[in-house]
């Protein structure tokens, strides 16, 4: 049976140009990892038959280096890989450099002329940009024995400044534990949650994010860089699974041994992961029919 509108698809030229454009503002993606800054056809409005050419652009925003990036356009029901990169660089504002760009342009033809003339029917081309990343933070506590912090208090001193800090990624960590840290005999035990959410406007995946089982999934490592943390009550490996795609929490306990200095000293406790992200974006075309 003949369809009632054929289609078919020539890939007529794949450009790939990479370079540095400044375009500000957003079109896909949310805070750090790759954004589609722009995806859209030459003309919004075509007659069967003639090319289209699809423009797209995208920025690495975060402070990490995008790995594996890989592209694929659906447009009249069918899917191609296109505007690959087996790396995009992370920006670095201290040196004045942006993230890197890259910029590709994809050359289709809208389709035999066997849509009825005059007939309009619109068409929602889509992208898909997948890429490797990665989430650091680092938390500092304040830790002293009991009566290295009375000291301090009474003799108006100052307690070390608690301090965190993260790249910028699609996914966050946030280390919540409160300090001071008063160490009574030999160590304390006090709570610490990490939480994790994605803050970049598409899917985390444990994996490849051609297989749907896993979405939404991220393994956080945990880890002490002071020797006088121990981790206790969760793995230094956790599976988490976010809710709606959104967010989860990581419950810990952490023991704090008794500095062998003197005074109070800033521990140190880092969450990381790495992760494959994946973001969509979509524009339209309008294709006519002309007279055969």
């Amino acid at each position: 049976m003949k369809k009632k509108i054929s289609l078919s698809i020539i890939i007529l030229a794949i450009v790939f140009v990479s370079g540095c454009v400044q375009i500000p503002g957003g079109f896909g993606g949310g805070s750090g990892g790759v954004a589609i800054e722009s995806f859209e056809p030459d003309f919004s409005t075509v007659y069967s038959g003639e090319q289209i050419q699809l423009r797209l652009l995208l920025r690495n925003t975060g402070s990490r280096d995008a790995t594996n990036v890989r592209t694929t356009l659906t447009i009249f029901g069918e899917s191609n890989d296109f505007c690959n990169e087996a790396k995009l660089l992370a920006a670095d504002p201290e040196m004045g450099i942006s993230g890197e760009t890259k910029s590709c342009t994809y050359t289709v033809e809208s389709g035999a002329p066997e849509l009825p003339e005059k007939l309009s029917v619109t068409y929602t081309p889509s992208v898909r940009v997948e890429y490797g990343y990665s989430t650091v933070t680092v938390k500092s506590i304040a830790v002293g024995s009991y009566q290295e912090l009375r000291k301090i208090k009474d003799i108006g001193g100052t307690i070390p400044t608690e301090t965190i800090t993260s790249t910028k990624s699609p996914v966050s960590l946030n280390i919540i534990a409160k300090g001071p840290v008063r160490v009574y005999d030999d160590s304390t035990v006090f709570p610490m949650e990490i939480v994790v959410s994605n803050t970049g406007g598409g899917v985390v995946c444990n994996g490849d994010c051609n297989a749907e089982d896993n979405w939404n999934e991220i393994d956080v490592v945990i880890e002490p860089i002071s020797d006088i943390i121990n981790i206790e009550n969760c793995d230094t490996v956790e599976e988490i699974s976010l809710f709606k795609g959104k967010s989860n929490t990581i419950g810990c306990k952490l023991r704090i041994d008794e500095p062998d200095t003197l005074g109070a000293i800033e521990a140190l406790i880092k969450a990381s992961a790495k992760y494959n992200y994946f973001v969509d974006a979509s524009t339209q075309i309008k294709v006519t029919g002309i007279e055969d």
